[in-house]
Order: structure tokens, then C-alpha cells, then sequence
């Protein structure tokens, strides 16, 4: 496949806690150290800010304690990938975040947003060969109503279009008809940065309204 300009998609750090809460119950001071990591991650995502050094090393350093305290837990793996995942200039942090998804993966291998993950880490390492196709169709299969699932499959998959197969692609149209149910504006934002908008502007609700009329124009220009 060929390597298109790289856009990130953020997993929401709270996203990840589906699973987490019930584990976290039993744990106590693991609990506690991980919630505060995971408060601290959705601060910098809602400010759309990439944190500074100290404070992303006082979180790892609570997260690698967690982990030692809960040892082959998935939802402390995945939130260690997402805070590695928040050191989007490093090359060498995006790849130890794709370890830990990994590692996230054989204990949770159900969760969409695991599969979400590794599909946005890996699209900005440049890793879209191999079986990229099918981690995109494992985050549709298991989580095709999660908004973060719908964004980076969408994203991504219309950044790839051109190289990916008809099952891929059948995947990402779904995903983008659920999320136009839920935020077709979002949808078409997306869409338009990627090029796609011929793809996207059939599968708006006819009941969507548009706070731009550019929008409605633009798809009337695009169905």
C-alpha cells in the first residue's frame, strides 16, 4: 500500500475503561493509580495538548506501578498504549505503544477499541501492509456503534481507499452509515479531508441538518 499524509485519531483514554471498572473494584491502590492516569490523559486530549515530559513521566511511572500490582491485566496495557500513544512525535514511543496493544490484545481480544488502537498506531508508523485490511474489519466486527471505531476506521480506511480490498471497503461504509446516524458532520469532515466526499454524501440521514449550507451544497455537488 502506499504511505498518504498521516492524520492521528485520538482513542479517548475514558473510552478504554469498558472494561476496566470492574477489575479496578478489586484493586485498590491500582485502582487508584490508574483512574489518576486516565483522568490526567483525558485532561490533555479535551485541550487537545501534548503533554509535557515530567507529568507524562510521573503517569508511566503510576501505570508501570499499577501494572506490577496487576500483573496480565489488558485495560493497564491498553492505558499504558495510550498514554505511549500520546508522544505522537516519537517514532520509538508509537512503537512501544503498539507493544503494549498488543500485549493489551491477548486479554482482551474482544474489545473494538484495542483493535481501534492498533489500527491508528499503526497508520502513523507507516504499518499498513501485511494484515492492516483485517485489523480495520476486527474494529467494525466487534465495535461497529463506538464512535472512536467509526472515526479511525473511516479516516483511515478513506485514506487507504484506493489500495484496500471490498471486504475493507464494505467495512468502512458501514462504519461511516453508523456514524452518520450518530454525527453526520463529523462524518463529513472526515470525509472531505480525505477526499471522500462522493463516498460520504450518499449516506447522509435525510432528516441531517447542516449548520453550514456549504455542506449541503458540497453534497449535492458530491451524490
Amino acid at each position: 500500500m502506499t504511505r498518504p499524509a498521516r492524520f492521528a485519531v485520538a482513542i479517548p483514554a475514558v473510552a478504554i475503561l469498558v472494561g476496566f471498572t470492574v477489575w479496578a473494584a478489586k484493586l485498590g491502590l491500582a485502582e487508584t493509580l490508574a483512574y489518576e492516569v486516565t483522568d490526567q490523559i483525558a485532561s490533555w486530549q479535551s485541550r487537545k495538548v501534548s503533554p509535557e515530559l515530567e507529568p507524562w513521566l510521573q503517569a508511566r511511572d503510576q501505570l508501570e506501578s499499577a501494572q506490577r500490582l496487576a500483573r496480565r491485566n489488558g485495560a493497564v496495557e491498553e492505558l499504558l498504549g495510550v498514554l505511549y500513544s500520546e508522544r505522537r512525535r516519537n517514532p520509538d514511543f508509537q512503537q512501544l505503544a503498539l507493544d503494549h496493544f498488543t500485549a493489551a490484545l491477548t486479554q482482551r481480544p474482544s474489545s473494538p477499541y484495542t483493535w481501534a488502537s492498533i489500527a491508528d498506531v499503526r497508520y502513523r508508523l507507516g504499518s499498513t501492509t501485511g494484515d492492516y485490511e483485517q485489523v480495520l474489519l476486527n474494529a467494525v466486527l466487534l465495535g461497529p456503534n463506538e464512535p472512536e471505531v467509526q472515526r479511525i476506521v473511516v479516516d483511515y480506511g478513506f485514506a487507504l481507499w484506493d489500495d484496500i480490498g471490498p471486504e475493507t471497503k464494505a467495512a468502512v461504509l458501514q462504519a461511516i452509515a453508523s456514524g452518520m446516524r450518530r454525527n453526520p458532520m463529523e462524518m463529513l469532515k472526515i470525509s472531505e479531508r480525505r477526499g471522500r466526499l462522493s463516498l460520504a454524501c450518499p449516506r447522509v440521514p435525510s432528516d441531517a441538518r447542516f449548520p453550514d449550507p456549504l455542506w449541503a451544497k458540497l453534497c449535492e455537488a458530491n451524490t
